[in-house]
C-alpha cells in the first residue's frame, strides 16, 4: 500500500513539475518567434502563384505587380518622421519609436514589388515544334517584417527578412502538339538578402528599419523555370517548377534564400454558360521551409460575354482569401486584388490585409 503522505508528496512533485514546464514553455514562447525567412518563403510563393494565375509569366512589354500590407506606408512614414525630428533627446526619440512599434505589436507586414520589361522575338518552327521566344529583365523587392517585444517587454523590435533579385534571360513557349505546350525560361539571377532584428533603440539611433540600397553583395547564378501544359477533354493539367538553380557563378556572398525550387501542380477547367464563363482550378505548390498543406490553393474566375472585358477573380488557400476585379483586354490588363487572412492571428501574430495592383502590357500573341 502507498501511504497518503507519499501520495501527497508525489502529487506536489507532479504539480511542481507541471508548473516549471508551464513557466519554461511560456518563457520560450515569449522569448522566441517564428523564423522570419520561413514566413517570407510561404508568403512569397503564394504571391508567385497569385501572379501566375492572373498573368502569364515573361509575356509582357511592361509589367508592374505590387503587393503591400495595410498600414505599411503609415508605419514607415511615422518612424521616418520621428527619427528625422529636430529633437536632440535620444531617450525621447527612443520612447517615440517604441510607442510606434507598440501600436503594431505582434503583427506582420509584407511587401512585394515586381517590375519586368520584355521584348518578343520572331517565332519559328523546328521539327513541327513552334517556338515563341522572348527576352526579359525582371527586378523584385521583397520584405517580411514582424514586430514584437518577445524577450524584452521594454524594447520592442522588428524582425525582418528582405531580398532583392534581378533576373535577365530568355523564355520560349514550345507548342509541342495541338494540346501540349512547354514553357522554359533560362536566366541569370543576382540575389542579395539580409535577415536582421532591429530594436526601437537602434532605430532611434538612426539605423534604418530596412534599406534595400544596402543590399549590395550579390549571389549570382543561372536558373531555369519550366511548365508543361496538357489539354485533354476540356481539362487543363499543368506541372512545373520555378527558380531551380543549375549553375553557381562568381558571387560576393551566398544568399540566405538559397536555390531551392518551387514545384507546381495544377488542374483547371472552363465551364461555359449562356452569358458567362467560369474557370475553376485547384493546385498545389511547395518549396522547402513550409508544410505540404500550406501549398494547397483553389482559384476561380468568372467572365461575362458581350460586355466590358471584366473578370471576377477568386483564390483561397490555407491562410488567405483573395478577391478582386480584373480588366483584361487583348494587349492590356489591370487588376486590383484584396487579400484577407482566413484565420487571425497566425502563429500568434496578427496578419493585416494585403492590397495588390497589377498593370500589364502584354505581347500581341
Amino acid at each position: 500500500m502507498i501511504s497518503s503522505r507519499r501520495i501527497n508528496y508525489l502529487g506536489h512533485l507532479a504539480f511542481l513539475a507541471l508548473f516549471v514546464a508551464t513557466v519554461l514553455g511560456s518563457t520560450a514562447q515569449a522569448s522566441t518567434i517564428r523564423e522570419e525567412m520561413d514566413r517570407y518563403f510561404l508568403l512569397r510563393d503564394r504571391v508567385i502563384i497569385d501572379r501566375w494565375l492572373r498573368s502569364q509569366n515573361h509575356n509582357s512589354f511592361f509589367k508592374l505587380d505590387a503587393s503591400v500590407s495595410s498600414g505599411t506606408r503609415k508605419l514607415i512614414g511615422d518612424i521616418k518622421n520621428q527619427t528625422e525630428s529636430s529633437s536632440s533627446d535620444p531617450i525621447a526619440k527612443t520612447l517615440a519609436v517604441a510607442n510606434l512599434l507598440n501600436q503594431q505589436l505582434n503583427s506582420e507586414k509584407y511587401v512585394d514589388i515586381d517590375l519586368e520589361v520584355g521584348l518578343p522575338l520572331p517565332y519559328f518552327k523546328i521539327f513541327n515544334i513552334k517556338m515563341l521566344p522572348s527576352l526579359f529583365v525582371n527586378i523584385n523587392l521583397g520584405l517580411s517584417l514582424t514586430i514584437s517585444n518577445f524577450g524584452d517587454a521594454t524594447n520592442p523590435r522588428a524582425q525582418l527578412y528582405m531580398k532583392k533579385d534581378m533576373k535577365m534571360g530568355a523564355k520560349s513557349l514550345f507548342q509541342l502538339k495541338e494540346n501540349q505546350e512547354l514553357e522554359i525560361a533560362l536566366y541569370k539571377i543576382s540575389r542579395a538578402d539580409a535577415n536582421n532584428t532591429v530594436t526601437a533603440l537602434q532605430i532611434a539611433n538612426d539605423q534604418a528599419l530596412f534599406d534595400f540600397d544596402g543590399l549590395t553583395q550579390n549571389e549570382n547564378s543561372l536558373m531555369i523555370d519550366a511548365l508543361y501544359k496538357l489539354t485533354k477533354d476540356e481539362n487543363i493539367y499543368q506541372l512545373g517548377f520555378f527558380e531551380a538553380g543549375i549553375y553557381s557563378m562568381a558571387s560576393e556572398r551566398e544568399s540566405d534564400y538559397g536555390k531551392r525550387p518551387m514545384t507546381l501542380l495544377s488542374w483547371s477547367r472552363e465551364l461555359k454558360g449562356r452569358n458567362h464563363a467560369w474557370l475553376v482550378q485547384v493546385g498545389h505548390h511547395h518549396r522547402k521551409r513550409y508544410t505540404l498543406s500550406d501549398g494547397l490553393f483553389a482559384h476561380g474566375e468568372v467572365s461575362w460575354k458581350d460586355r466590358l472585358p471584366l473578370v471576377g477573380f477568386f483564390k483561397v488557400d490555407p491562410g488567405f482569401l483573395t478577391v478582386g476585379p480584373i480588366i483584361r483586354g487583348r494587349y492590356f490588363q489591370f487588376s486590383y486584388n484584396y487579400k484577407t487572412a482566413l484565420i487571425n492571428p497566425q502563429d500568434k501574430i496578427w496578419v493585416p490585409a494585403t492590397h495588390n495592383i497589377l498593370l500589364d502590357v502584354r505581347f500581341p500573341i
